[in-house]
């Protein structure tokens, strides 16, 4: 039972298991930041620390200080390396259709269903990120810009595209993003799939007009 908790867990076996230094350090840092999104996600970033992470990892105060300067230079690295596969999954889709609405439609859903099936990780994206310092703001910062561009792309859309100012779009992520950050701050990361018509009407509304943001709503897009 142990042994299978451990694979499950991601841990190295007991006693002898043939892996290389590096094959060892890079099963340790996983679980470190794995760790790291669950002890924040759990009790908030000012209450996390590295002992927490490091119990909860199975690894030693050492292992950890070996590969990280200290909690928030752990913090920042399971941050980006959750913004890389939420991001990389929202890009996918993005690329996935040829018409602006139906790509980002693909796109939200893709961030809407990563937010939902990993609540811990949604938590420290949305929320707890806010609360991990100068860096840790910048680093969000640059992500929310990076997704407004997606939305931004839908000037392209329009004859006249300096008709839109590029920061609408800039207004239309932070609406999404206060939408999704208080469903999560009361637990209500279930509705995230029935939010999409309705942040998509947001998005779609100001390129498009209303009676597209409309079909958008009522899924006849």
């Amino acid at each position: 039972m142990g042994e299978e908790n451990d694979r499950r867990e991601g841990r190295l076996p007991a006693g002898r298991h043939g892996l290389s230094r590096e094959e060892v350090r890079a099963s340790q840092r996983a679980r470190m930041l794995k760790a790291m999104i669950e002890v924040v996600a759990a009790g908030g970033y000012q209450a996390a620390s590295v002992g927490r992470a490091v119990e909860r990892a199975g690894v030693s105060r050492a292992s950890f200080y070996e590969q990280f300067e200290d909690k928030e230079d752990c913090f920042l690295q399971a941050y980006d390396e959750a913004v890389a596969r939420v991001g990389g999954e929202v890009l996918a889709a993005f690329g996935s259709e040829d018409r602006w609405r139906d790509r980002l439609r693909r796109a939200s859903r893709a961030f809407l269903d990563f937010l939902r099936e990993e609540p811990e990780t949604a938590r420290v994206l949305i929320v707890e990120v806010l609360a991990a310092g100068a860096e840790a703001v910048s680093r969000r910062n640059a992500v929310v810009a990076q997704y407004a561009a997606l939305v931004d792309a839908g000037r392209q859309e329009l004859e006249d595209p300096s008709s839109i100012s590029p920061v609408v779009a800039e207004g239309v992520i932070g609406a999404i993003y206060e939408v999704v950050y208080g469903r999560i701050v009361r637990g209500e990361e279930a509705e995230f799939e029935a939010l999409l018509p309705e942040l998509m009407y947001l998005a779609v509304a100001p390129y498009l007009g209303k009676e597209a943001a409309a079909e958008e709503l009522h899924g006849s897009g």
